[in-house]
């Protein structure tokens, strides 16, 4: 079995799985849904008729769309529509986005106060904030 390290801190955690160990130095305690941070978005266009979006953090596409915009948006609803990715993230109260990496091209951990804003679908959930993801994963590894 190979060895691997986990990503320094800075790096886009991606290819989780390309890793021959449990979860390349993460902790392998992870089940789908699981949340994981809140993560800044320097990425400050959203249009989800476009995709894919190469400048956004989680830049995954469904059906062609860079994202979701939905009126009734929580981290259950992001999750079953992010299907094959690894990674999900809710932000700006009503947005849904996917992808195989998180925290790329600048985007840092946020403190988990700034991602604040109530969900479209659940007030009683959080759902990231403006220019911030909450990011959960889909049943792969977590930062330790």
């Amino acid at each position: 079995m190979g060895q691997c390290t986990a990503t320094p801190q800075g790096a886009a955690h991606t290819d989780l799985d390309s890793c021959e160990s449990a979860c390349c130095g993460y902790a392998p305690t992870i089940k789908e849904g699981s949340y994981i941070g809140c993560f800044t978005e320097l990425h400050v266009t959203v249009d989800c008729t476009q995709g894919p979006d190469p400048g956004r953090d989680l830049n995954g596409t469904v059906d062609g769309k860079g994202c979701r915009d939905s009126d009734t948006n929580t981290p259950e609803s992001c999750n079953s529509y992010c299907a094959g990715y690894k990674y999900y993230g809710v932000q700006d109260s009503n947005y849904c986005f996917c992808g195989n990496a998180y925290a790329r091209g600048g985007n840092t951990e946020a403190p988990l106060s700034d991602c604040n804003m109530a969900c479209t679908g659940n007030p009683d959930q959080m759902c990231g904030a403006d220019f911030h993801n909450s990011v959960y994963a889909r049943g792969s590894c977590k930062p330790q």
